[in-house]
């Protein structure tokens, strides 16, 4: 009777010990999310164009045989003379235009245009996602196992403490009632 009282508080044990581990590792393993990244990057094409007319001719003329009104030479000679510049400019979603006029003696001396053309926006999305699981700095598992010689048998709890690359492993035989310690270091770990 008394070697039953033994196993079930051994299993007892083995089961407690079983669940703090996995609510200690479940709340460990919660704090440790990925980390994301998204980034999106946008393209629009432009086509710019830049043309100059010099001297154009009149496509049409239309001459005036009667002087309506009294006139003043000297106004209508320095008028023919002077050099006027005209400026138009016009925007919209797929147009921006910009137009310079130069007029002398009575007649279109230059046109400049400047304008540019938006294609139709293209977008293209580029998403990269980085994940990177952190490992973590400790853990704690336990177990249980059987351990079995020529002369003796041994149920085994055994608790694992890991931190870095370090792992302290200790042991109790519930049978024989003996305590094993263990050291190991890690020396090669995956990132996977």
């Amino acid at each position: 009777m008394n070697k039953y009282i033994k196993y079930s508080f051994a299993g007892i044990a083995i089961i407690a010990l079983l669940l703090f581990s996995i609510a200690f590792l479940y709340n460990s393993c919660k704090k440790n999310k990925p980390d994301t990244q998204t980034i999106i990057t946008h393209h629009t094409d432009t086509i710019h164009y830049t043309d100059t007319f010099n001297h154009p001719v009149p496509y049409k003329v239309i001459e005036i045989d009667t002087i309506p009104a009294i006139i003043d030479t000297q106004k209508i000679i320095k008028d023919y003379f002077a050099k006027k510049y005209y400026k138009y400019e016009y925007a919209d979603t797929n147009l921006e235009l910009k137009a310079n006029f130069q007029v002398k003696e009575n007649s279109l001396q230059k046109i400049k245009l400047d304008y540019n053309v938006f294609r139709k926006t293209t977008t293209i999305n580029t998403i990269s996602t980085v994940t990177e699981f952190k490992i973590p700095e400790y853990s704690l598992s336990v177990g249980a196992g059987f351990i079995t010689n020529f002369t003796t048998t041994d149920l085994l709890i055994l608790t694992n403490f890991s931190f870095k690359r370090n792992n302290i492993e200790l042991g109790y035989g519930v049978l024989n009632k003996n305590v094993q310690l263990n050291y190991k270091f890690t020396v090669f770990r995956s990132k996977k």
